[in-house]
């Protein structure tokens, strides 16, 4: 597919950033109650995010670029939900393109996800569900949806063979044809779900924890980017990881803090990177990190604010500049097909619950290490 065939409705790409369990849905569930942007619909289970590009776009695209173990069955699963086609739609292994040790990343590769599929939400049998409701059919009879996985997962396996015949780690951000094929498969999704000229708001489709991914996006396929990155209380995002994630526990909070921190600095090193590219008129885009306990106690009117700057950004977009966001009445869920809207009665729920986790030497390590990052 040319490059300039790539036009998602308006040239606007809407997308919600979070860093596990860090609150995202939040925003994307307001951001879902405009009368002219849409959420993922029948996708609940996966807390409304599409498990081919959350999973899938970074496992494989982590592994060509060389930067994680472990990972890529995975994201397999999120692509091709069915091991059968593995074959057809994505070939071999990517980590088969690393080297002598090539063998080595697909035992631990086998022994990650083994262990993780067991605690990952929904289950990985549920992908194939998932994938076809967001895909409109059968996955399998998507003929498009197959070649631009194919042509993604070649360009993928060329990048691993380059970066690994030159002995550097090459960027995938560098990388054009990364970065079309990138685009593809995120504008095929904004236009199989974002139907009746509402534009769907990607959550969690690139990670805050890979906040340079962002820079995958085709200017062509969207000249117009909204990117928001939710941070939330880090005592609150532990205990929630402790309980739910497959990869950490009560003895990891050492790696936790770490990964926090540098989460946070290389959101903050894309911040300004972009805002250099603005300057130099290289694109349109609203960024804004936004604090999940902020948001939802609505400080000094923080949800007011972001509501009028966001319509000032999408106005050239032709949507709609007067106010049109729904949410939820006070204990209530209303269900608008698309996970329901954002209440924040409900959210307010979901702060504090360290204090709950039964986990005190972990929550003083984090207050003490962490100060920068608590709202008290």
């Amino acid at each position: 597919m040319n490059v300039d065939q790539l036009k998602p409705e308006k040239g606007l790409g809407i997308f919600v950033a979070g860093y596990r369990w860090s609150g995202s849905g939040a925003v994307s569930d307001w951001l879902g109650g405009h009368s002219a942007l849409c959420r993922v619909r029948d996708s609940e289970a996966a807390f409304g995010e599409i498990r081919a590009l959350n999973y899938g776009l970074r496992f494989l695209l982590l592994t060509a670029a060389g930067r994680i173990p472990y990972g890529e069955k995975l994201g397999r699963w999120a692509l091709c939900p069915d091991p059968r086609w593995w074959s057809e739609v994505l070939g071999p292994p990517i980590s088969r393109e690393r080297g002598r040790l090539a063998f080595f990343y697909l035992l631990l590769d086998w022994l990650y996800f083994s262990a993780a599929r067991l605690k990952v939400i929904p289950s990985v049998r549920k992908y194939k569900q998932l994938l076809d409701s967001q895909l409109g059919q059968d996955f399998r009879h998507d003929e498009e949806y197959q070649e631009t996985v194919r042509q993604l997962v070649a360009v993928w396996r060329g990048f691993a063979r380059r970066s690994r015949s030159s002995g550097r780690q090459e960027k995938p951000e560098n990388d054009n044809s990364l970065r079309l094929a990138f685009s593809q498969i995120i504008d095929l999704f904004a236009r199989r779900i974002g139907t009746d000229g509402q534009i769907l708001v990607f959550d969690n489709a690139i990670s805050g924890l890979h906040p340079e991914f962002f820079h995958l996006l085709h200017r062509n396929v969207f000249p117009g980017q909204i990117i928001l990155f939710v941070r939330r209380d880090p005592r609150d995002q532990f205990a929630e990881l402790v309980k739910y994630s497959g990869s950490t526990f009560p003895w990891s909070v050492g790696s936790f803090i770490r990964q926090y921190r540098q989460a946070q600095e290389k959101t903050q090193r894309f911040i300004d990177e972009a805002a250099a590219q603005n300057a130099e008129g290289a694109g349109r885009r609203f960024i804004r990190r936004i604090s999940f306990e902020t948001f939802v106690l609505n400080k000094n009117g923080v949800r007011e604010q972001l509501q009028q700057d966001l319509q000032n950004f999408w106005k050239p977009y032709g949507l709609p500049v007067e106010p049109q966001w729904r949410q939820a009445a006070t204990g209530q869920k209303i269900d608008d097909g698309a996970n329901g809207l954002f209440n924040p009665e409900n959210s307010k729920k979901n702060i504090g619950i360290w204090r709950s986790s039964n986990l005190p030497r972990q929550m003083l390590r984090i207050r003490n290490e962490l100060a920068d990052y608590i709202e008290e």
